[in-house]
């Protein structure tokens, strides 16, 4: 049995390999679903509605915030993640900074 989801999703990572078929899946069943998306590792023109999706880097907290203020979303799937393990590596031990 599957819990329904009430009120706004917002999805992470919504233009990679599970988020576009969260995203497209949860969107067909009626769900109110925000996506968001930097370095998409799908296609965009693949993604149904994907004129819907809002370009977004995590890394950085007011733009990341201004989405959930803007959205209040009750349910967050973070699916947003380094798709290349190498690049992933090759950055260890730095950290991002807000700008």
């Amino acid at each position: 049995m599957t819990p329904e989801l009430d009120g706004p999703v917002l999805i992470t990572g919504a233009a990679g390999m599970i988020g576009s078929h969260l995203f497209e899946t949860l969107r067909r069943q009626g769900v109110l679903v925000v996506g968001t998306y930097f370095r998409p590792t799908v296609l965009l023109s693949d993604i149904a509605a994907a004129d819907a999706l809002i370009e977004l880097d995590v890394r950085y907290f007011e733009p990341v915030r201004r989405i959930l203020d803007r959205h209040r979303p009750r349910t967050i799937f973070h699916l947003a993640a380094q798709s290349l393990p190498t690049v992933s590596w090759a950055g260890r031990g730095r950290r991002s900074t807000s700008t």
